[in-house]
């Protein structure tokens, strides 16, 4: 279906179909002649005619169709639109089509697999969609696609010869239930179903309704030859602009297109699409086109190819659309590409087949010629008669053995200056010779510089130049400076040291800045330390202020070449905090660097006090970024980008926040969180109120794989052992903190298992449906925990208010 219109009637000589038979020299009679012409243009119309019947086939096939949806939580806000979009794909469903419904969260959920038979069916199956809720917390793609390639391999043994046809839409990424020690993976899916790509013959849709797709989900699309759609800007945009999710199937004709041969540089094809409706609403459609191309043989050589219309609109019949098709190249040979049609953003086309092989051969009539050189004369000296020749070489093809280049300068030139140009053959290449020369009447004024262009042409228009023109640059001097011999020594002698003293004074003074920075930075050791110390809390002071005052450790530990500080009131501490609750040498901060992996450690000096995140600490204990320490009077926060903490933010609503707290104090009323899937340096982030929590979990892995060595706090717990229960039936036995208060809002939990991936947690008491001490002495001790607590904090305060 590609009609071609040839350049120029010279190109009829060398079609294929046009040439002399080396069977029979005698001419045929003009009847057979005309029963020729008759057998060919009825063999073209059967032809056609089958290929239409081919595609129209395709579409009226029965269909089986799988809809994997998700049913989390977070697909609240646009499931409205998903169920009318399948409902409506449902209505226009042909008898004879079967339909599988499944539903995903934390469980994988058979809800619908009907044959339409009758309009009743399809009510049967409206009814079932119509009951459809988002109210699971999970997002288990990969189970879904298990049970999918389940009904799939049904479908296929009893229908073998329907159209298959698979479709997953979720907002989320593959996120399975905790609660499943090994759950399934997409590899594991290729793996159980190695048929996918063979017998099945089924097309796979992922439709990504979320701000991110799953990137293990598009990789998977790509291994099973699916296409994916990144709805969400079509999706998530404003209630009154919003388009209605819509889904519509189109088969196209032809499956592949052969351009056949085209003239270069430049030639236009126009090819007729035939577009034929299956399922779905396509009235209100648009269609966009894009093509890519390359040479078969030499990917490197440059063409283009360019496609027009971008876009054009569907029609609820079938239909046609003539397309034009650019091809730009200056090489010969064969060009394969791509002809992709896709629908904009916020629409859905299950358009077979999406992407349709293009295959032109080019051939050039005009042949490309190549150069990039150019040509700089002088400095000509008045006083001496000048002459000098410089060439460029020329890289034609077999086409320019014919050619007569001509050369034409269009440099103004002085008296007594000439530039004259020739064309030399040499070997496969071409050589164009350029000379400047002057004679006795040459007295030039003033110095100059002389530029233009050397112009190539073919006398027989059989060439097109890459570049047809070559820069000229001549340098003059004045015919008064060169007789002024002291200007003359003085130029000399100016480029003279430009060209040797120059070089060889740079040189001098780079070894000179190499010798001295690297003397400099020798006397500067780098230190093992990182992070830094923000003094968070000043009891006492001005909070504001004290949120400005910032120590860089590692500035700090490369001034002193050491990697160990020491926190004290004393002048001669690293780290100065000049506060009477400080001892002069309080603590020591310091890098331990095992098997590879670099810890700071923090370790209190003497019998000084030194508070981690409430604990209170007698042995090095590493920190980690956002940690609090409290020294005295003091409250610091350690600030270490790398590696970051880890929370767990689990809502009373039922949705599972991952990410690195931003800000943190519990006795606040939320905190600032930074989510996981943040772009790197992004520093935006979101409020969560305590009120809305469950707990906040500190772990070690977001995904419950322990990867990674992280200390573990349980030998430095010495709180009330208990056992909590939330509303939700989740049991948990462990320890408080050293500080534990049965009258605060919220507290720090330690499990009693700490070989499993939740390291601590934050409980939000009000939600708690039970809180017991496990033991009479555990009971006590939170008594007098309190009494201790609050006796600590009034002698503190009134340390502070006698400074």
């Amino acid at each position: 279906m590609t009609f071609l219109a040839p350049r120029n009637p010279a190109q009829h000589r060398n079609c294929p179909s046009r040439a002399k038979s080396p069977v029979s020299a005698q001419p045929l009679p003009e009847h057979q002649h005309i029963i020729r012409i008759i057998a060919f243009i009825l063999l073209l119309c059967i032809s056609l005619a089958h290929l239409h019947t081919v595609v129209c086939a395709q579409s009226e096939k029965s269909q089986d169709t799988i809809f994997l949806i998700d049913t989390s939580s977070s697909m609240r806000g646009i499931f409205g639109d998903v169920r009318l979009a399948i409902l409506e794909y449902v209505k226009r469903a042909r008898l004879g089509d079967n339909f599988v419904l499944i539903t995903f969260g934390e469980k994988v959920d058979l809800r619908v697999r009907q044959r339409i038979s009758s309009e009743g069916d399809k009510a049967l199956v409206e009814r079932q969609l119509a009951g459809l809720e988002p109210d699971q917390y999970y997002t288990y793609i990969t189970g879904a696609l298990d049970r999918g390639m389940e009904e799939l391999r049904l479908l296929q043994s009893r229908n073998p010869d329907h159209l298959r046809t698979v479709v997953l839409m979720t907002d989320g990424k593959n996120n399975p239930p905790t609660e499943l020690s090994q759950p399934l993976t997409f590899d594991e899916i290729l793996k159980r179903y190695p048929e996918l790509l063979t017998k099945m013959g089924a097309r796979f849709y992922y439709l990504s309704l979320g701000d991110n797709p799953d990137p293990d989900a598009l990789a998977f699309m790509k291994s099973v030859e699916g296409s994916s759609f990144d709805l969400r800007k079509g999706i998530l945009s404003s209630e009154e602009q919003k388009p209605q999710l819509n889904f519509a199937q189109v088969f196209v004709e032809p499956v592949s297109i052969d351009l056949g041969t085209v003239s270069g540089p430049s030639d236009t094809a126009t090819v007729s699409l035939a577009f034929f409706p299956a399922r779905g609403d396509t009235s209100k459609g648009v269609i966009e086109t894009g093509i890519s191309a390359r040479f078969r043989d030499n990917p490197s050589w440059k063409t283009l190819l360019e496609v027009r219309p971008a876009a054009f609109n569907c029609s609820g019949k079938p239909w046609k659309t003539d397309i034009k098709i650019q091809i730009d190249a200056l090489q010969e040979g064969t060009v394969i590409g791509t002809l992709e049609l896709k629908p904009p953003a916020g629409q859905v086309f299950f358009i077979e087949p999406s992407e349709i092989p293009i295959t032109v051969t080019v051939r050039q009539p005009q042949m490309a010629v190549a150069q990039e050189d150019r040509l700089e004369f002088g400095p000509i000296d008045p006083r001496r008669r000048f002459q000098e020749t410089k060439s460029v070489l020329l890289k034609p093809n077999r086409a320019a053995d014919e050619a007569v280049i001509q050369a034409e300068a269009d440099l103004v030139l002085p008296d007594g200056m000439a530039l004259t140009t020739s064309i030399e053959k040499r070997d496969d290449m071409r050589e164009l010779l350029v000379t400047v020369a002057t004679n006795e009447n040459f007295h030039p004024k003033h110095s100059t510089t002389i530029a233009g262009a050397i112009h190539l042409s073919d006398a027989k228009q059989a060439i097109a130049f890459a570049k047809d023109s070559v820069e000229v640059r001549i340098e003059v001097m004045a015919s008064e400076a060169s007789s002024n011999k002291l200007f003359g020594a003085l130029s000399w002698f100016g480029k003279w040291f430009k060209r040797v003293m120059a070089p060889v004074l740079i040189g001098i003074l780079a070894v000179a800045a190499i010798a001295f920075g690297y003397r400099w930075l020798r006397s500067r050791p780098e230190s093992a330390l990182e992070g830094k110390l923000v003094l968070a809390h000043l009891k006492g002071g001005s909070v504001d202020r004290s949120k400005q005052r910032a120590v860089n450790l590692r500035a700090i530990g490369k001034s002193v070449g050491r990697d160990s500080l020491t926190v004290g009131s004393s002048k001669d501490a690293h780290v100065v905090l000049p506060h009477k609750s400080v001892s002069a040498h309080h603590c020591e901060i310091r890098v331990q660097i095992q098997e590879g992996n670099k810890r700071i450690f923090i370790e209190p000096i003497g019998r000084n006090s030194v508070i981690v995140n409430l604990q209170k600490i007698q042995e090095p204990t590493p920190l980690s970024d956002r940690d609090l320490i409290e020294i005295g009077a003091y409250t610091l926060r350690y600030e270490n980008p790398q590696p970051f903490k880890q929370i767990v933010v689990k809502c009373l609503d039922g949705r599972i926040l991952k990410g690195t707290p931003a800000t943190w104090d519990i006795e606040s009323d939320g905190f600032g969180l930074l989510p996981r899937d943040a772009l790197p340096g992004s520093t935006e982030e979101i409020f969560v109120p305590f009120n809305d929590l469950k707990a906040v979990y500190f772990v070690r892995d977001f995904d419950g794989q322990i990867g990674r060595k992280i200390v573990s706090p349980a030998s430095q717990i010495r709180g009330v052992h208990m056992k909590i229960q939330f509303h939700d039936g989740e049991e948990m036995e462990g320890f408080t903190s050293e500080v534990y208060n049965p009258y605060s809002s919220r507290f720090y939990f330690f499990p009693a298992d700490q070989s499993g991936n939740t390291i601590s947690l934050v409980v939000e008491r009000q939600h708690l449906k039970s809180c017991r001490a496990l033991d009479e002495q555990s009971q006590s001790s939170a008594e007098t925990i309190i009494d201790e607590t609050r006796k600590e904090e009034g002698e503190r305060d009134g340390e502070i208010q006698g400074v």
